[in-house]
């Protein structure tokens, strides 16, 4: 008669710990989603200034003399047929074989 209770009261306990592990990764999932929700508010917003920003230069050179007087790091590629970009983060910029820029 014994056993079963004990075994009763190791599930139960069990039961509880397992609804308390649960409980806790719902709300520490909930408040990293918050935490990812604003970060990429602020990275949007942020993307969207240098953007409207780097797509104001007319001339690969102003663009670039910009880009290490701010020593902010970027990729050229050149191809053929007149398609050059320039890659800053995921910003992707095409200028012309003359220097002109695309917008």
């Amino acid at each position: 008669m014994k056993a079963w209770k004990i075994s009763f009261w190791i599930t139960v306990t069990i039961l509880i710990v397992s609804n308390i592990f649960w409980i806790y990764q719902v709300i520490d999932t909930a408040v990293g989603h918050g935490y990812y929700q604003v970060s990429c508010e602020e990275y949007k917003v942020d993307s969207d200034i240098l953007n409207s920003t780097l797509n104001g230069f007319e001339k690969i050179d102003d663009l670039i003399a910009f880009l290490k007087k701010h020593e902010i790091e970027y990729n050229t590629i050149y191809k053929v047929d007149n398609e050059n970009y320039i890659l800053i983060g995921s910003i992707e910029i095409q200028f012309l074989d003359n220097g002109e820029v695309v917008n």
